[in-house]
């Protein structure tokens, strides 16, 4: 038996070869008559970060500007999100109705997409990478190959080309 997408994630980082990604999901979604859940992931304060600021402002304030930041922003972000996704399918309206809506997730990037796509059952995980000098890719390592070796679900690549 073939596999059935029905619930495909596609991670955004608002750089091309998410867009590139999104176009490659959107065509994944028409042939398999599935639902698009687009998402992208806000990194939680580093916690040097929170520790400095609050032995400055105290923990209920840094928490109050938090809390208060991080609605807005989500907000922001989720309306771009909506606007990217109705701009890329303008040409397209029947792709429209794909549109599962988007998620906007405070997490580590990896956690976020493993999280959300076992949180909507997603069937495929589609997600762009970009190239990254050899030493960058050592030291820091990629979120591509974390997701990639933790998901339960198959991942998708697409890979950004300048040309």
């Amino acid at each position: 038996m073939l596999p059935e997408y029905k619930a495909i994630l596609v991670a955004t980082d608002f750089t091309p070869h998410s867009t590139l990604a999104f176009k490659h999901a959107t065509m994944l979604a028409r042939k398999n008559d599935a639902k698009i859940h687009l998402m992208h992931v806000v990194p939680r304060i580093d916690s040097s970060m929170r520790g400095f600021l609050s032995s400055v402002l105290g923990e209920e304030e840094v928490d109050s500007i938090i809390q208060k930041n991080q609605q807005k922003a989500h907000h922001e972000i989720e309306a771009e999100l909506d606007e990217f996704a109705r701009t890329e399918l303008a040409n397209h309206p029947e792709d429209l109705t794909r549109f599962a809506g988007s998620h906007i997730i405070t997490d580590n990037p990896v956690d976020g997409i493993l999280n959300l796509a076992l949180d909507i059952n997603a069937d495929a995980i589609v997600i762009g990478v970009h190239d990254r000098r050899i030493i960058e890719h050592f030291f820091i390592g990629n979120i591509t190959d974390k997701v990639i070796h933790r998901s339960t679900c198959p991942v998708f690549v697409v890979p950004w080309s300048k040309g």
